[in-house]
């Protein structure tokens, strides 16, 4: 019985040591996911600045950058902030790797279960406004590393693990703001017009009562002798398959032709984005209604 009891106390504090080092994994990925996180947002920030080349207005808050081998504006220059070397800076591979150490702490990933310690994390697969036409706004981060038991030859094999920071830029279009930036810089005003996802035509009211669904529920036996606005019938909405619900209420809007069997179809929501008219107009028609230049 002794025999046996000294040979699982071993086996038991052997299992516990690699349940305390897969939590240590989980908090692991966490604190690289929230560094990450903080990098992207950083990067969004400094995005409108890259995108139009403006050098004013960027607040000193940012050193550390220019401890990296950015170079102040001289007081002479006119500048305010960090130079636009600065602002390339933080929109490369470069910068977030330095935020995701200073931020997770250098000394802790070497310490954690990150295998190769905190000069392993991986950012190959992340791209900085690379994209083109949509996607030219996009910032996507990806950061690959392994993580593996404290006894390799005796427990599990090192795990692959990925963070993943996804969003748009910031570009310098604020919803109603109206404000965007010229080619030298400056500050223009351009009037900001309301898309949604599936419309064909921009808003320039985002009252718009095309904009602003008036959903109203009615028996279904009464929709076949309604109308809409323009005098059109209703018909079932393929969306929420109206058609195969034969009972109960229905949910309709005075603009539209489609019946819906769930108030919560995605027929009846509008996802509007704000957009400038310089860019809706290229693949958007006017509103009949609120469209038309006052």
């Amino acid at each position: 019985m002794a025999l046996e009891a000294a040979a699982a106390v071993p086996l038991f504090l052997f299992f516990v040591v690699n349940m305390i080092w897969i939590i240590e994994i989980i908090r692991l990925q966490d604190r690289i996911g929230s560094a990450l996180h903080q990098a992207g947002n950083q990067a969004a920030y400094y995005a409108y600045y890259y995108r139009y080349g403006l050098k004013d207005g960027i607040p000193e808050e940012g050193g550390e950058e220019q401890g990296a081998g950015a170079v102040s504006e001289s007081p002479g220059s006119g500048g305010a902030g960090i130079t636009a070397a600065a602002v390339s800076f933080a929109l490369s591979q470069t910068f977030v790797r330095n935020m995701v150490l200073e931020l997770a702490g250098t000394e802790y990933l070497d310490k954690s279960p990150l295998r190769g310690g905190s000069g392993s994390i991986s950012y190959l697969r992340s791209s900085i406004l690379s994209g083109s036409g949509p996607e030219s706004d996009i910032i996507s981060l990806v950061a690959d590393y392994r993580a593996g038991p404290l006894i390799p030859w005796l427990a599990y094999t090192d795990i692959s693990l990925q963070n993943r920071y996804y969003g748009h830029a910031f570009v310098g279009f604020a919803p109603g703001s109206g404000d965007s930036a010229g080619e030298n810089g400056s500050i223009e005003e351009e009037e900001i017009v309301y898309v949604t996802e599936t419309g064909t035509v921009y808003h320039r009211n985002p009252e718009c009562s095309y904009l602003k669904l008036s959903v109203e529920a009615v028996g279904r036996g009464q929709v076949s002798a309604l109308r809409n606005n323009s005098g059109a019938k209703y018909y079932p909405c393929e969306i929420c398959r109206a058609a195969s619900d034969t009972s109960g209420m229905v949910y309709i809007t005075d603009d539209g032709n489609r019946y819906h069997c769930s108030r919560q179809c995605s027929g009846l929501k509008r996802t509007i984005r704000a957009v400038p008219l310089s860019s809706a107009a290229q693949n958007y028609g006017p509103c009949s209604r609120c469209g038309l230049a006052h």
